[in-house]
């Protein structure tokens, strides 16, 4: 049975599908959880839709509310955040429309708006420390690094860090997460010392909380064990291989 919230997501997007005015007396009574709902549907929708969608939200609370009034504001904020990640992902490409690249390269680059309106509306949701919040700065750093805007992605990847460290604890599986997340881009860029540190402190901590068998404690091993490699320690690098090929069937 659906909940409040999602009967609400459907009839605002149903409304604003036809571009229709929000009617006052349906705004009176439901106003309150009009922007949760618009929020929860935007996080499933292609960027494009989404402008489309808050362009008829501010379209129908003008008619509605008035161009002062502080709502209709609020939808203007949100319709300047969704044309700014738009403009980012747009023209980085260089490439023509046909060629295979150009199509990749599109699909990496919808991905990253779709992140950053993400984070944008979580962060006025909830601030910038909230799990939510960092979730999605973590999925738009995976989404810089898919491009190879690995700096970007490691200062991002950095902070979601650091703060999970700070709200969660630093042995908190999203915690863990970010730590290997780090190391990865750390090794992707050369700096193996920094990868190799980061590697052993995630595969630590994930044996500890979630076992050998864990998936994520065997992709941690498998990295460390590649970073020891690639820095010549190959005696370590091989007792860990050793251990992932002798570990228990793996699990989530």
């Amino acid at each position: 049975m659906a909940t409040f919230l999602e009967e609400d997501c459907v009839r605002v997007v149903n409304l604003l599908r036809k571009d229709l005015a929000i009617e006052k007396l349906w705004y009176d009574r439901y106003g309150a959880t009009v922007d949760m709902a618009m929020e929860k549907v935007a996080l499933q929708l292609d960027p494009k839709n989404i402008k489309d969608m808050y362009t008829a939200a501010l379209k129908g609370r003008k008619v509605v509310l008035k161009e002062r009034h502080e709502d209709t504001q609020r939808s203007r904020h949100k319709l300047d955040d969704v044309q700014r990640a738009l403009a980012l992902t747009s023209g980085r490409n260089g490439q023509g429309s046909g060629h295979p690249g150009a199509l990749d390269g599109r699909a990496k680059m919808d991905e990253e708006a779709r992140a950053r309106l993400e984070l944008s509306l979580r962060e006025k949701a909830y601030g910038a420390e909230h799990p939510e919040t960092l979730a999605s700065l973590s999925d738009l750093a995976h989404a810089l690094a898919e491009q190879g805007r690995l700096v970007e992605a490691g200062q991002k990847f950095e902070y979601a860090m650091t703060a999970r460290g700070k709200v969660l604890g630093a042995q908190a599986k999203a915690t863990l997460e970010s730590v290997h997340d780090l190391a990865h881009v750390l090794a992707e860029q050369g700096d193996l010392v920094a990868a190799e540190a980061l590697f052993r402190r995630a595969l630590e901590g994930r044996q500890k909380w979630l076992g050998d068998d864990n998936a994520a404690t065997r992709n941690s091993l498998v990295s460390l064990a590649n970073v020891l490699r690639d820095q010549g320690k190959l005696k370590e690098a091989n007792e860990l291989r050793a251990r992932h090929r002798n570990a228990p069937a793996r699990r989530d």
